[in-house]
């Protein structure tokens, strides 16, 4: 599921990631927002895309905390780099966290959360 998310993220299409990976009840926590539900977590990727419509989104360095029968974390890294809308780049990264749960029969990603790169941080 990891591998698949991964894969579709780039796509900028949102109802591919719901259709595939996101669940509806999804919970994503970034360092200035919280979502619930997919509408909300919707919202923010479409956001994020409107700011960034060029975004190249990479999750590296997988891996994984728990790997169960029903549910799945899987601790990565991430970065982002796109274009604003007057030109100027905007890259970024950290740190993140997926979990996943099997409903149904099918592998969801449940929680995300996404926090900056702490490796910088100063004591």
């Amino acid at each position: 599921m990891f591998q698949l998310y991964r894969g579709l993220i780039n796509s900028h299409d949102f109802d591919l990631l719901e259709r595939h990976v996101i669940a509806p009840d999804a919970v994503f926590v970034f360092s200035d927002r919280r979502e619930e539900g997919i509408a909300a977590v919707r919202a923010g990727f479409e956001r994020t895309w409107s700011i960034l419509p060029d975004e190249v989104y990479q999750m590296t360095d997988p891996k994984w905390l728990l790997d169960g029968p029903d549910a799945a974390a899987c601790a990565f890294r991430y970065s982002y780099s796109g274009t604003l809308a007057d030109g100027r780049p905007l890259s970024g990264g950290g740190q993140g966290i997926n979990l996943f749960r099997r409903a149904e029969g099918r592998w969801r990603l449940t929680f995300e959360q996404l926090t900056p790169d702490t490796r910088t941080a100063k004591a």
